[in-house]
Parts: structure tokens; C-alpha cells; sequence
């Protein structure tokens, strides 16, 4: 109820399990965790591993569920902003819910008002870490890009007061880690974001977009996460 009334329109979701404390760990005991986890996973008896555990080497933003990070992508649109949410560790990538905030207000103003209350009520249902928006481009039409650069503001800003971290990706940035290609069509971007999370069927155009902004990040971590590991060793 609560979704139908903030226009958020989920296409599919996943329950998934979260901790409700988290133990911080530094130093030799950070490190012999990390061991112990990966030799856990490594065996072929194991399918998941959990732990309470949060330690600065996982990288910024890893919430410990067999060490999760959840990512909220936002693609930003006056009309229309797409959403997806998903989540990253050592096994993979795992779709949560993705879908379309619809505004239905007919000033500006009331439109960015859906587009922040929409993302705190997705926020508040999901509990991500980071929120993922795409970086806007100058368009041929600097009106669009300015009401664009004003539904990426609301957006922003609905992830500054839950207390998110923001991360930002130009286009080509997005398509390249997705589709290998920085000058992709969004068919090939919606294709590749049904393999990548393993989904019966592509999401909308709105919402590939922004599962592809999560997909980015959450590639991008775990390059930085392997080089934080190097360094630990």
C-alpha cells in the first residue's frame, strides 16, 4: 500500500536476510576474519557464508551478510525515474527489486517532490548502502539537461538524508563495465543486464538503466576490494 501510494511501481523482488548489529573489526583480527571467510567459501560443501563482522578491508559500504553490499542504481527522469536494487559479494551479483517512480504532478515542483519521496520510501523498504546515479551530459537541449540536472538533484538528495553514500558514473563509464561497449543501445544494456542478474525477462528500459548503474559500481568495488586485499596480504 504504502508503494502504490508513492507511484513506485516494482516489476520483481527478492527476500533477502540482513543483520541487525554489526561487530567492528581492525587490524590482525580484520585480517585473520577475511581468511577464515575466504577459506569457508573456497570449500564445495559451503554455500554461504554469514558473519556479523564489518571490517574498512571489505571497502566503504560493505554491510556483512556474507559480506554484502547493497546497491540502490537510480536512473533520473522528470517523467519518469527508473530504479534498481541489488546486491554484491564474493558469489555474485543478486537482483532485489527494481521498477519506475511515475510522476503524475503537473509543475516542477510537484514532480521533484514525488522523485525524493519516492526514493526515501525505497530507500526505507531496502536499506541500501550506496546509492548509484548516472552522471548527467549536456544535451543538445539545455532545457532537458537542466530538468534532468533538477530530478538527479531530488534523487541525489533523498540519498544524502537517509545517510548514503553517492556514487557517480558518466554513461559510457556504465556501458562499458556492463556491455563492454561504451556506445551501447539500450537494448544490448537491457539484454546484458538480464544475464548479468540471471532474470526470466528484461526490465524496462527506465529500470535497466539503473540496474545498470548499480551493476557498475558494484564492479567497480570489487576491483578496489581485490586491490585492498593485495595490500593487506
Amino acid at each position: 500500500l504504502a508503494f502504490e501510494k508513492a507511484e513506485l511501481i516494482p516489476e520483481m523482488a527478492e527476500v533477502t536476510h540482513r543483520p541487525s548489529t554489526l561487530n567492528e573489526l581492525e587490524g590482525d583480527e580484520a585480517e585473520k576474519m577475511q581468511k577464515l571467510l575466504d577459506a569457508l567459501e573456497s570449500l564445495d560443501d559451503v554455500q554461504d557464508v554469514y558473519t556479523t563482522a564489518s571490517c574498512d578491508v571489505w571497502g566503504s559500504g560493505w554491510s556483512i551478510l556474507a559480506k554484502v553490499l547493497r546497491l540502490l542504481g537510480i536512473d533520473p527522469g522528470l517523467r519518469v525515474t527508473g530504479f534498481g536494487v541489488i546486491d554484491s559479494d564474493q558469489q555474485g551479483l543478486t537482483y532485489v527489486t527494481s521498477g519506475c517512480i511515475k510522476t503524475l504532478g503537473n509543475g516542477l515542483p510537484e514532480r521533484l517532490k514525488e522523485i525524493l519521496t519516492g526514493i526515501l520510501e525505497i530507500i526505507d523498504g531496502y536499506a541500501p548502502s550506496v546509492a548509484v546515479v548516472e552522471q548527467v551530459f549536456v544535451n543538445v537541449n539545455p532545457k532537458s539537461t537542466l530538468l534532468l540536472g533538477q530530478a538527479r538533484g531530488a534523487a541525489i538528495s533523498a540519498a544524502v538524508l537517509k545517510n548514503l553514500s553517492v556514487s557517480e558514473f558518466t554513461a559510457l563509464q556504465v556501458k562499458q563495465s556492463v556491455v563492454g561497449n561504451g556506445h551501447a543501445d539500450k537494448t544490448q544494456v537491457q539484454e546484458m543486464v538480464k544475464r548479468l542478474l540471471k532474470l526470466p525477462s528484461a526490465p524496462s528500459t527506465d529500470a535497466s538503466d539503473a540496474l545498470a548503474c548499480a551493476i557498475c559500481h558494484a564492479h567497480s568495488e570489487r576491483v578496489l576490494s581485490k586491490i585492498k586485499r593485495i595490500d593487506v596480504t
